[in-house]
């Protein structure tokens, strides 16, 4: 399991509580604590590790990485087309 600062980025990969552990910014006594918490309990380092785990994978597995970018370029495509054909009318 992680222990990341709840900042710009963490939160969107880290649901607190379900995938790791999110904690304030600059707080050192968050990060002792959560990580204190974890070594403490092993069934809940287990708990978010598997779901850290399926949720990567189900996420940023190379399928979906390949699917993700094959629908945004498509999705960039038809607004390119559709702003050639605004432009020519």
């Amino acid at each position: 399991p992680v222990v990341l600062s709840s900042v710009y980025g963490a939160r969107e990969l880290v649901r607190h509580e379900h995938t790791g552990l999110l904690i304030p910014p600059a707080n050192p006594g968050a990060i002792a604590a959560s990580i204190e918490r974890l070594a403490d309990d092993s069934g809940l380092c287990n708990k978010l590790g598997e779901n850290a785990r399926r949720h990567i994978y189900r996420e940023f597995s190379v399928d979906n990485m390949v699917d993700n970018m094959e629908n945004h370029i498509k999705e960039k495509l038809i607004e390119k087309s559709g702003a050639a054909a605004v432009r020519t009318s």
